[in-house]
């Protein structure tokens, strides 16, 4: 049995031509979670997947609790099907599950799902289609589910993302829509320097963000595989006004951080989403106070677009909100 840190690896010296083939044709798709009841619908839709012929997919779950509590779980899976692995990453942090999961990865492709998502009919061979026409970054789009009736439609942006581009389209200019939830990437090209995911991060979350700057400084394309579709699972207690203001302002203050952390020109994008944080505070405000004596909701819209440039004036560390419980 393989410890943690001497799981093969496909680009190690001297594998059996038959082994490296078939691993260039595996998938890996890598599950973060810290035992989200909503793991084991995540994990059901990856292998209810038909993929491409000659290829295979195996399902990295990286359980991201101190105590292994998902091991149990996960050993009722893998002793039923053998395309599933767990990895146990006891030191909390959204980089520490996904470097942990890319490092013990077999597959040419590494697919990033969240515990909270469910794969859609189609959704492996969609992102893999576009690998194959020489994509190395590949998004495909989230339908938010939300267990309670949605009182505020500001949550429907915040859970979903549907950039409405064809098939195939590059959609590197959406980048700071984007994130790793339902995403694939070609690892010998994307994931060339450890730690694959910022560390620093680990609490407050954006490392997808930072990642996803650093391979379009890089010059790498991001490509939209518009059938690769996923569905989020969003509890009722993620949709109060509360939590949404504080997903908003955590949203604002990844956009500025992640341009002040890459330095050089990138701090001239900071100063400039802060500047656009000033502006969305003053006009936005003024709105949320004008619109609050006769309607609410309008009121409370524009108070979300406020707090959300407020984070991005306040993207500093003292101002960090940690998020490792995906309460937010």
């Amino acid at each position: 049995m393989h410890g943690p840190n001497d799981t093969p690896n496909k680009n190690a010296p001297g594998l059996p031509g038959p082994l490296s083939q078939e691993l260039t044709n595996l998938l890996t798709v890598v599950i973060p979670s810290i035992g989200r009841s909503s793991l084991k619908n995540a994990i059901a839709s990856c292998l209810g997947q038909d993929l491409p012929v000659k290829h295979k997919m195996e399902v990295l779950v990286v359980d991201n609790t101190m105590t292994g509590e998902l091991r149990k779980l996960i050993d009722h899976y893998t002793n039923r099907d053998p395309r599933i692995r767990y990895i146990h990453q006891p030191c909390k942090g959204f980089s520490n599950a996904r470097n942990s999961g890319v490092e013990q990865a077999l597959g040419t492709y590494v697919a990033f799902l969240d515990d909270d998502e469910e794969a859609c009919e189609g959704w492996a061979a969609a992102l893999l289609r576009q690998a194959h026409r020489g994509a190395c970054a590949v998004f495909g789009p989230i339908r938010a589910s939300f267990d309670a009736p949605l009182e505020y439609p500001e949550a429907e942006r915040l859970f979903s993302r549907n950039l409405g581009c064809r098939d195939g389209s590059d959609v590197t200019r959406y980048r700071v829509n984007l994130g790793t939830g339902n995403s694939l990437f070609d690892r010998d090209v994307c994931f060339t320097s450890r730690p694959f995911f910022a560390t620093e991060l680990n609490d407050i979350g954006g490392e997808d963000s930072e990642f996803l700057m650093r391979l379009v400084d890089r010059g790498v394309r991001l490509i939209w595989a518009a059938d690769a579709l996923v569905v989020e699972r969003v509890p009722s207690q993620r949709i109060d006004p509360l939590r949404l203001s504080l997903r908003r302002f955590r949203n604002g203050q990844v956009r500025s951080l992640v341009c002040f952390r890459s330095g050089g020109l990138r701090t001239l994008g900071g100063i400039a989403w802060m500047g656009a944080g000033v502006a969305q505070i003053i006009l936005f405000g003024l709105l949320s106070i004008v619109c609050q004596a006769f309607d609410h909701k309008r009121a409370l819209h524009f108070r979300f677009k406020a707090v959300g440039g407020l984070g991005k004036v306040l993207w500093m560390r003292p101002f960090w909100m940690s998020s490792c419980d995906n309460s937010i």
